[in-house]
């Protein structure tokens, strides 16, 4: 599995990222900014993607997206195989069911 990581600001990713690889050593975390997001996401086809405002390939292409803090908001907007909710907030432990959850649906594709 692929998680594409590419929320703002980069010292945030950078700590998701590095986390998840520590406690998920088996699944592929990579790193992008908002500005290669759309190229990132056309190239290496993530299952999870990590960001901080929602794009219309992010809408449709991963089989999960996390939103972190939209419009500056404490809030995370996540969505699993379409089914979409708020969060007011978002922690780690929740992000690492997300993350085996989307695992689990995606082997079953």
């Amino acid at each position: 599995m692929r998680i594409l990581v590419a929320n703002e600001p980069r010292s945030y990713r950078e700590v998701i990222a590095a986390a998840v690889q520590a406690l998920r050593p088996h699944i592929e975390v990579v790193l992008s900014t908002a500005d290669d997001l759309e190229r990132n996401l056309a190239r290496l086809a993530p299952q999870l993607v990590v960001c901080s405002e929602l794009t219309p390939s992010i809408w449709t292409r991963p089989l999960t997206w996390i939103v972190l803090y939209p419009e500056g908001k404490t809030q995370a907007v996540i969505s699993i195989g379409g089914q979409s909710t708020t969060l007011d907030d978002l922690e780690f432990d929740h992000l690492l069911r997300i993350i085996d959850e989307t695992e689990h649906l995606s082997e079953a594709t």
